[in-house]
């Protein structure tokens, strides 16, 4: 199968600072591979008063080209579906609407979307909580048909959840294919 010509879409949520330099290796990566890759700013970001350039980061935004870019949820319409989408980062309320089903934002109104057009969503999760306070909840999408998630582990030191992002990749691979990577919960070590 692979990700040739599929229409794989990154949902940034501001959450995104520690993963972006994976973020950014992964979609040169997926352009590569001849994927069509979007980028769509969540309207948290957008309310900011800072500038797009700022939140997304140069770099981030330089790797795709204009007619892939989606700055406004306004130019995206929700009926229509990609073959992907890429939550990056999913935090702890991310996580409790989509798995209690709660929409009332673009991210969660995409997530919804994606389920019900029956196609794949990866969801990078990160945790600043212990993974006991939402264990509930991602045991739910881990049992929920077309959510991947990446890999994650438990820092030691803090108990918060964070994602292997050098599996970031694989994970969306594995996605397209309708598969998830497996072990989700790993040791994580730093990386």
């Amino acid at each position: 199968m692979g990700v040739e010509g599929k229409r794989i879409a990154f949902v940034l949520t501001g959450d995104d600072e520690d993963i972006r330099d994976e973020l950014i290796d992964t979609i040169k990566s997926l352009i590569e591979l001849d994927a069509k890759v979007y980028l769509i700013i969540s309207e948290l970001l957008q309310d900011k008063d800072t500038k797009i350039e700022r939140i997304a980061n140069k770099s981030l935004l330089s790797i795709v080209d204009g007619e892939r870019l989606i700055v406004n949820p306004e130019e995206l319409s929700l009926q229509d579906s990609f073959d992907m989408i890429v939550v990056a980062s999913c935090n702890e309320n991310i996580i409790f609407k989509v798995a209690n089903n709660i929409v009332d934002d673009l991210v969660s109104t995409m997530v919804k979307n994606q389920l019900v057009n029956q196609c794949p969503v990866v969801l990078a999760i990160k945790n600043d909580n212990k993974l006991e306070d939402n264990s509930k909840d991602i045991g739910t999408l881990l049992n929920s048909k077309n959510i991947y998630l990446l890999p994650f582990g438990q820092n030691n030191t803090i108990g918060s959840l964070l994602v292997r992002t050098d599996l970031l990749l694989e994970t969306i691979e594995y996605g397209v294919e309708g598969r998830q990577l497996k072990p989700v919960y790993i040791e994580y070590k730093g990386i």
